[in-house]
């Protein structure tokens, strides 16, 4: 939607870039001219009629594919993008005169993964790498389905675990396998999740048992091996402690506990700490994670603040971060609405 100033001849649309009006301002300036999911410009400097109101943007082929445009960081976010398919971004200043020139992008694609499957979280500003990832968790069986798959998946496959015996401060039973790869391939189709649920603990009979697989398509984690008194009992007999950043958060997984907190992580062994009946091992887990884009200045900005809160172990803080960037947002959304406001006003010429 443009901006519409009125002349004497009618309405006239002035913040559209298809045609320059005179006394508009020159074109921006792209910095990125290769393109990307995040373009980003600066001013080319200002119209004979006047100062640069806002900035507007444009991407070709129009289907489907959309842009936002950032006015405070000079950015504009591209949204909807098919793989393989060549996109060419203008973007062009308006001022009280009109559109003026267009800046253009080169050619270029997007080539990102599309998926559906468990609890999708969407990370900006991915393990400090500016990159905006998809995040896909399941806890419980499920499909992932695969609908393009241009670039290979992060994944994370955890077995459950085993199950304890009885001693209280034994050793716990073994965690379940970690399969963790940067570079898996899937395919294009549905693959079946399983989630291998943890080993029954045991009471001095030698009944603790081991961890069920977790399978994502091609993938096995096997489950972690029980553990009795005459020994470990099936499964997989891993002995570390598994930590990754997979979700752009530090998480623990797996491994022999050797205390009860760590008994409570994901795919881990069970762990007795009071004697009696063994506790069972935790059920395992599979995440998978690709890159969909680029994180633009003010999601980096909100997602930094976000994780310094994780790391400060502040869950307020991150709810505070949360609303301190609502509260940004809907501030700049103000400005801009004044700045529409201003520049539809009725001119009689």
């Amino acid at each position: 939607m443009g901006i519409y100033v009125k002349k004497a001849d009618g309405w006239t649309e002035i913040g559209s870039s298809n045609v320059v009006a005179e006394g508009s301002p020159p074109a921006p300036v792209i910095t990125n001219p290769d393109g990307g999911a995040v373009i980003s410009f600066t001013s080319g400097g200002e119209g004979d009629a006047g100062s640069t109101l806002a900035y507007g943007a444009n991407i070709e082929p129009e289907d489907g594919a959309t842009v936002e445009v950032d006015q405070d960081n000079l950015e504009v976010k591209v949204l909807g993008t098919t793989p393989f398919v060549d996109y060419v971004v203008s973007v062009y200043a308006v001022n009280m005169a009109g559109a003026g020139e267009s800046a253009k992008t080169n050619a270029f694609q997007l080539n990102y993964n599309e998926a559906t499957g468990g609890t999708e979280t969407i990370v900006d500003n991915y393990n400090g790498t500016t990159e905006k990832w998809m995040v896909h968790t399941f806890t419980g069986n499920g499909t992932f389905t695969v609908g393009s798959a241009p670039q290979d998946f992060r994944v994370l496959v955890v077995g459950g675990g085993g199950g304890a015996d009885w001693l209280q401060g034994s050793p716990g039973g073994y965690g379940g396998q970690v399969i963790a790869t940067s570079s898996q391939t899937l395919s294009a189709t549905d693959h079946t999740v399983t989630i291998g649920g943890g080993g029954n603990g045991g009471q001095g009979n030698g009944e603790e048992g081991p961890g069920k697989d977790s399978i994502l398509g091609p993938v096995t984690a096997q489950g972690g091996a029980g553990k009795n008194s005459a020994g470990s009992k099936g499964g997989y007999t891993s002995q570390g402690q598994v930590t990754d950043n997979i979700d752009n958060v530090s998480r623990k997984y797996s491994g022999r506990p050797t205390n009860a907190s760590w008994g409570s992580y994901r795919g881990a062994g069970g762990y007795n700490s009071s004697g009696g009946t063994g506790p069972g091992g935790q059920s395992g887990i599979v995440i998978v994670a690709y890159q969909i884009g680029m994180s633009t200045t003010r999601e980096i900005a909100q997602a930094q603040a976000e994780q310094e809160a994780r790391a400060a172990g502040v869950e307020e803080g991150i709810e505070q971060g949360q609303a301190e960037g609502y509260a940004q947002a809907q501030e700049d959304l103000q400005e801009v609405i004044e700045a529409g406001r201003i520049a539809l006003q009725t001119y009689d010429v």
